[in-house]
């Protein structure tokens, strides 16, 4: 998504994630850092700490 629509898919990827993680113990805390993510980079640290 990333290479296909840019900074924009970073925005379209944290809206599915938080979507996603609902309902999920830590979830509250996963999409608050879900707000900040700026970079592709960011996004996936984020994920990968999480999941």
């Amino acid at each position: 998504m990333h290479r296909r629509h840019g900074e924009h898919g970073i925005r379209e990827m944290r809206k599915h994630l938080a979507w996603y993680s609902r309902g999920i113990p830590g979830a509250a805390a996963f999409r608050g850092r879900l707000v900040g993510v700026r970079t592709l980079a960011e996004l996936r640290e984020a994920v990968e700490r999480f999941f």
